[in-house]
């Protein structure tokens, strides 16, 4: 394949962070911030492991829906979190007294001491997804240590809110060394592990709540799945108004500056591959996933370069829909309506 008729564009100049002027951010005062976040690990980690069962059942006690899905579902360290088995209370000692995930409980306490910065970020995101989903339940987040299991996850708490949990073993910033914990993972690469900070902890976070309201039933083509990534990108944008487009996106900032050069040689090759209405999931998922570059773009692309378009399409079709709210663009799942109402037509810079 001759790339060189796409032009791809190398990145010249250095641009801002924000990408576009978003619109101005509505007023949220009216609405209460009562988030709770709650530290989880740092209970977990201090039970008494001479009187295991006790501790368990403490932390039953006050984290009855989370002890039993950390346990039981992330965990598996036994099929009842309130089981007498002499099993499961060696397993959790052990899991306790690893040196390794006491240390990233030592290092959550220096890096984000009493969270309070991270509370307040919570709250206020907090108060703009209710004002944009009105219906949505209250949210409350918790804090782990899950030794890999998992990143981020949503459930229905004891209360009826929704819990959010946070894996904080993928947050330990850039002096933790991800590949000693496995050297050949691909998640512990460095083009992935770059974003594990306290910088991108609040996006991660509400990913799995957006996923929760953003319907992906009807994912068959490519383009169903960037505008379903797209609509992510953007709902993220209004919840959290003041994110860093290079948080956004996870890209550095050249590769977000590629991808503003290059909307339409990105659009261009997608569509001159037949890769648009691709239902092959081995070619769809090379689009999608984290990766050191785009395949079949050049080197200076960023992986995920595709889903930049699939936000463009969504903004562009927001803004020829004015009338639509963050509600509408949710439930919409007609990707290829919204392509075609959005008359998308990129420009390279």
């Amino acid at each position: 394949m001759d790339y060189i008729k796409y032009c791809f564009f190398c990145l010249l100049g250095v641009v801002a962070c924000r990408q576009d002027s978003r619109d101005k951010t509505p007023d949220i005062s009216h609405i209460p911030s009562d988030m709770h976040l709650y530290r989880f690990e740092k209970d977990l980690f201090a039970i008494d492991t001479l009187h295991i069962e006790e501790g368990v059942n403490s932390l039953l006690t006050r984290y009855p829906t989370l002890m039993r899905i950390f346990c039981q579902d992330i965990m598996k360290f036994t099929n009842r979190a309130d089981s007498t088995d002499p099993k499961f209370y060696s397993t959790l000692k052990a899991f306790v007294r690893d040196p390794l995930l006491q240390s990233i409980v030592h290092r959550t306490d220096t890096i984000y001491g009493q969270m309070e910065d991270l509370r307040e970020q919570f709250n206020r995101t907090s108060s703009y997804a209710r004002y944009y989903f009105p219906q949505s339940r209250k949210q409350n987040m918790y804090t782990m240590v899950s030794a890999f299991n998992i990143g981020n996850i949503i459930f229905e708490d004891s209360d009826s809110t929704d819990g959010l949990g946070i894996s904080m073993d993928y947050y330990m910033g850039s002096g933790f060394d991800y590949k000693r914990i496995n050297p050949t993972w691909e998640l512990f690469s460095d083009y992935v592990t770059r974003t594990f900070n306290k910088e991108h902890i609040l996006k991660k976070s509400w990913m799995p709540w957006i996923e929760d309201i953003v319907p992906g039933n009807k994912l068959n083509t490519l383009l169903d799945h960037l505008i379903y990534e797209g609509k992510k990108i953007y709902i993220t944008s209004k919840i959290i108004p003041d994110i860093q487009d290079t948080v956004l996106f996870e890209f550095r900032l050249d590769q977000l500056s590629w991808c503003q050069d290059n909307k339409l040689n990105i659009w261009s090759f997608l569509k001159d591959q037949n890769l648009v209405n691709s239902t092959k999931r081995n070619e769809i998922v090379r689009y999608l996933n984290p990766s050191p570059s785009s395949p079949g773009m050049p080197k200076e692309s960023p992986g995920r370069a595709a889903v930049y378009v699939g936000y463009d399409i969504v903004r562009e079709y927001m803004k020829r829909n004015p009338k639509l709210t963050l509600q509408d663009l949710a439930r919409e799942d007609n990707a290829q309506k919204i392509l075609d109402e959005a008359k998308y037509k990129p420009e390279n810079k």
